[in-house]
């Protein structure tokens, strides 16, 4: 069976991770730069609990969830638990400008945005026009049940253009595309079980990629990433093995004067 076919045998993308997490619900899932860890079964766990939250405060199958935080462990259960709420995550950068952060919204218009109040507490009027679920408060699960009648046309994700020029545009893509394309890069280029893995998160081709497989995450903060004399000690210091670049960071980190690129003989 080929990967056209056979990758619909899959499950939906939360569905791929609840499996995998059961097959080892002990290993560490992702580590931050802080040095705080999760493992596949708590973060399972966590992103049940959450996604019942988000039920609970009126999210529905195909609507739009925000996640308005720092990449983070909170950043990868909120992906999740979106995702097994049924809803269509979209990822808003804490770095956006004010107006940036104010057109996507409006445009999105999200059901909820996922974030912190420290976080919230910057955003002046747009706080008071959205519902933001803020991580302090309490987790309200009651007798909701998380949806089943998801299919792989379903929405599991929203991003937007830059905006260079002109206004941001979304582009609304359902699990179908992500399935295809994980299961696709899982059988070119399958991972080594001692492989350790870089990502900055944001991006849907990273996040679930070494996680679908069992392989610990181990977040790149995204002070680092763009930084490449930091990008580099932190491979190092990690001894990371995989990372997906964009043809553009490599060239920059590649042609960066005086880096040390022993730093980066774990790759």
């Amino acid at each position: 069976m080929g990967t056209e076919t056979s990758y619909e045998q899959q499950g939906l993308l939360h569905e791929m991770f609840s499996k995998q997490a059961k097959k080892t619900p002990d290993k560490i899932a992702i580590v931050e730069d802080s040095g705080a860890k999760i493992t596949f079964k708590e973060l399972d766990e966590s992103s049940d609990k959450l996604g019942k939250h988000l039920v609970h405060k009126g999210v529905t199958i195909n609507s739009c969830v925000g996640i308005y935080l720092d990449k983070s462990i909170a950043y990868v259960t909120a992906y999740i638990a979106i995702l097994k709420a049924g809803a269509a995550y979209l990822p808003l950068d804490v770095l956006y400008p004010l107006p940036t952060m104010k057109s996507i919204l409006c445009d999105a218009t999200p059901i909820a945005v996922i974030s912190i109040k420290q976080l919230t507490d910057t955003l002046g009027e747009i706080k008071h026009l959205y519902t933001f679920i803020e991580l302090e408060e309490e987790i309200v699960t009651g007798e909701e049940t998380l949806p089943t009648d998801l299919t792989l046309d379903s929405r599991a994700y929203i991003v937007y253009s830059s905006g260079t020029t002109g206004k941001p545009k979304g582009i609304i893509c359902p699990h179908r595309g992500a399935v295809f394309s994980y299961h696709w890069r899982h059988e070119a280029y399958p991972f080594n079980q001692d492989d350790r893995v870089a990502c900055n998160i944001f991006f849907p081709w990273e996040m679930l990629r070494p996680l679908l497989k069992g392989i610990t995450m181990n977040i790149i903060p995204s002070t680092t990433i763009y930084d490449p004399y930091l990008l580099c000690k932190f491979i190092n210091k990690n001894k990371i093995t995989r990372m997906l670049f964009t043809p553009s960071l490599l060239e920059t980190v590649i042609n960066t004067p005086e880096l040390k690129l022993e730093e980066l003989k774990s790759l």
